[in-house]
């Protein structure tokens, strides 16, 4: 006789671990290598302990609530898609919020006009001015938020 035992199905830790590993890998972070410096960067952006993220994305554990604001903002989903998936909220009962109307970003001539600057030569200083700052602003790791040594 063979011993066939029934798939046990994932945990609800283990699903929500899935889940967060793969929004963290869509948004960026190195969750894979060991040295990637993803798991750090997720709990600095989220206010999590470094063990807690590594047991979060293991499928070990489900993280506190009051972590998930800042968990949503780290890995670039909505809360209302954290609170589902984690299943602290079943679906049916949060309502659907239409996202507000995105806004392009400004353009620097635009920028000048709000503030007052109408004339070519005041716009082109002011262009000058904010391009300058801007190019001594350590550059963001939005593209690859998880890289960096851990």
């Amino acid at each position: 006789m063979t011993d066939t035992k029934e798939p046990v199905p994932p945990t609800q830790a283990e699903r929500f671990g899935q889940f967060a590993m793969a929004a963290a890998r869509e948004a960026g972070y190195d969750v894979d290598s060991p040295r990637g410096g993803g798991r750090k960067a997720i709990a600095e952006r989220s206010g999590m302990g470094q063990t807690a993220v590594g047991r979060m994305l293991a499928g070990r554990a489900i993280p506190d609530p009051k972590f998930f604001p800042g968990l949503a903002s780290a890995l670039d989903i909505d809360l209302r898609t954290l609170l589902i998936r984690s299943g602290l909220a079943p679906e049916k009962m949060l309502p659907v919020i239409a996202p507000p109307p995105s806004r392009s970003k400004p353009t620097l001539d635009q920028l000048a006009r709000e503030v007052g600057i109408y004339s070519e030569r005041g716009t082109q200083l002011f262009k000058d001015l904010v391009n300058g700052i801007l190019a001594q602003e350590p550059k963001e790791s939005g593209k690859n938020p998880g890289s960096g040594a851990a």
